[in-house]
């Protein structure tokens, strides 16, 4: 008997070892814009680590908030750089358009020990996130036309 429960210790510690997540931290909005409006259902929110590796994507709900879990970079696979490590920050894209750092507002933390929007393994922080894309004004034809001719 003492042989089957030492088996069956190692193997469900095994078992245990083979489904380990990877770290991961929630990041949620209530109130995030793109040119002062609320974000609209369906958008794409991104986030980046510091080497531009995307480790976390959510998409907007009809009430224009967004939950994401961003993943941090797993301890048990080393040499491959799959997400944030701790105290890092983070980069935002909305629907294509990166954000600056100064367009990523930390809220408040439910979890959490960094007051800012870094990232942290279990954490869960409130942000807000506002992009501004710049539209070029549209020419007509013949003012593009025109301007080549001489």
């Amino acid at each position: 008997m003492k042989r089957f429960a030492l088996t069956f210790a190692v193997a469900l510690a095994c078992a245990a070892a083979a489904h380990a997540q990877a770290p991961v931290a929630d990041y949620y909005s209530l109130n995030s814009t793109m040119n002062g409006t609320q974000l609209t259902a369906g958008m794409t929110i991104e986030a980046f680590d510091g080497d531009g590796i995307r480790c976390g994507t959510a998409t907007v709900n009809p009430d224009g908030g967004f939950l994401m879990h961003v993943y941090g970079n797993d301890p048990l696979t080393a040499g491959i750089d799959e997400g944030a490590t701790q105290g890092e920050f983070l980069q935002w894209r909305i629907d294509g358009t990166d954000l600056s750092a100064s367009d990523a507002t930390w809220i408040a933390n439910l979890v959490g020990s960094f007051n800012d929007i870094r990232w942290e393994n279990g954490a869960a922080k409130q942000i807000q996130l506002s992009a501004t894309t710049s539209a070029i004004e549209p020419q007509s034809w013949s003012a593009v036309k025109d301007r080549f001719r001489r």
